[in-house]
């Protein structure tokens, strides 16, 4: 029994952001997410609150794109440190724990 493959339709299935690999996607940035809001330092909750991930976009033929992070303009500061103290790490250990 042969069974015939569309290379274009697996394509556009693949590369749809609201198809099964954009809804992984999205999953996996909520979760990253929900793990970098726990690492986060608190002092007033702005930084905790404000760590978002936004819908997958096609970003080329082959690409789909998700953001996660923050619109807060300290959170990089907190995030990798400056000068007059160290970073707190909270995203990258919340990628790191993703991925691991």
């Amino acid at each position: 029994m042969p069974v015939e493959v569309n290379s274009v339709a697996i394509k556009q299935l693949l590369n749809e952001p609201k198809g099964p690999v954009g809804k992984r996607l999205l999953r996996t940035g909520v979760s990253v997410v929900n793990r970098a809001k726990r690492h986060c330092p608190v002092d007033t909750g702005r930084l905790r609150s404000s760590i978002t991930t936004t819908q997958p976009v096609r970003r080329s033929e082959a690409h789909l794109v998700i953001r996660v992070g923050s619109n807060v303009s300290y959170a990089r500061f907190v995030e990798v440190g400056t000068r007059f103290m160290r970073g707190r790490r909270y995203l990258s250990r919340a990628l790191r724990e993703e991925f691991a």
